[in-house]
C-alpha cells in the first residue's frame, strides 16, 4: 500500500507541475491551468500524508522530494525539450543517488 501511496503522488505531483509549466506559457488559459495545478497537488500532499503515515517520517520526505524532483525533471527534459547541460545532469542523477545512500539501512544505532 505504501508503494501504491507513494507512485499516485508522483504521477499526481507530476501531472500538477505540468499544469503550472503549461499555466506559465500559456496565458489565455492560465486560470485553467493554475486550478488544475492547485486541486493536483492538493490531492498528491493527500496521498503523501498516507505514506507518512505508514513509514518513518525522514524517509518519506526525501524519497518524496527527491523523487518527484528527479521525476520531473525527467519529464520536462524529454516533454519540452529542456537544455540540460552536462553538469545538470550529473546534479540531477547526484541527487538521485543521495537519496538511494540516504535510505539506504545503516547500522542501528541506540
Amino acid at each position: 500500500m505504501t508503494l501504491a501511496l507513494m507512485a499516485g503522488y508522483y504521477v499526481v505531483g507530476l501531472c500538477a507541475n505540468i499544469c503550472f509549466k503549461e499555466g506559465g506559457t500559456d496565458a489565455a488559459h492560465r486560470l485553467q491551468y493554475f486550478i488544475g495545478g492547485n486541486i493536483l497537488g492538493i490531492t498528491s500532499t493527500a496521498l503523501l500524508m498516507g505514506v507518512y503515515s505508514r513509514m518513518q517520517v525522514n524517509i518519506a520526505m526525501l524519497a518524496a522530494s527527491v523523487g518527484t524532483f528527479v521525476l520531473v525533471q525527467a519529464t520536462f527534459w524529454v516533454a519540452y525539450h529542456s537544455a540540460v547541460t552536462p553538469l545538470q545532469f550529473a546534479g540531477i542523477a547526484l541527487a538521485g543517488i543521495g537519496s538511494a545512500m540516504a535510505t539506504a539501512r545503516g547500522p542501528e544505532r541506540c
